[in-house]
């Protein structure tokens, strides 16, 4: 399978040369040096693609995607936290962007609360407990409520934890009443 990815990688750099600007084939690209792991060529590929569209939401969360994924990939921490907090810049712009669009809060409360657990910064669970009051101001879902509880939680404070969950349940019952 390496055979065919690489060979596809050639190809496409070939075409690189004649149109290096070409943001869909630098980021096909960056996801097939993700099927063969190479984490550096990776993170050089999505850098230049920033560089050429950085306000396209679109390219700007698939690279938010690849970055994330590299942080999966990664076997030390140093490197979890280096491209986790890629992630988080590319998403934190994705939020500024589209602030109504509750999918990027979801992902950024997601990409700093993976931070916390590799880290242990209590900032960084902080952070995710913004984003996911940004999503419950804008989307008021139960489900969003129960995800803030947990975060309320996880931080220790039972209290607000509690007043999320119990909103929580009221907002299910309501939408799923013979739940």
């Amino acid at each position: 399978m390496n055979r065919i990815e690489e060979f596809q990688i050639n190809v496409l750099r070939i075409y690189l040369e004649k149109y290096p600007n070409d943001v869909k084939v630098l980021l096909r690209v960056a996801e097939l040096f993700m099927d063969l792991r190479k984490v550096s060529e990776i993170d050089e590929t999505c850098t230049k693609i920033l560089n050429i569209s950085s306000e396209d939401i679109t390219v700007l969360r698939r690279v938010a995607r690849i970055y994330k994924e590299c942080s999966r990939l990664s076997p030390s921490v140093k490197r979890k936290t280096y491209f986790l907090e890629k992630t988080i810049k590319v998403l934190r712009k994705c939020c500024n962007l589209q602030p109504d669009y509750h999918r990027n809060w979801l992902d950024l409360a997601e990409a700093y609360s993976r931070l916390y657990a590799i880290t242990g910064e209590r900032s960084n669970l902080e952070e995710a407990i913004k984003c996911i009051e940004e999503v419950v101001k804008r989307h008021s879902s139960w489900t969003f409520l129960k995800e803030l509880g947990e975060l309320y939680l996880q931080k220790g404070d039972k209290e607000k934890a509690l007043e999320c969950f119990y909103k929580a349940d009221e907002m299910r019952v309501k939408e799923y009443p013979s739940l």
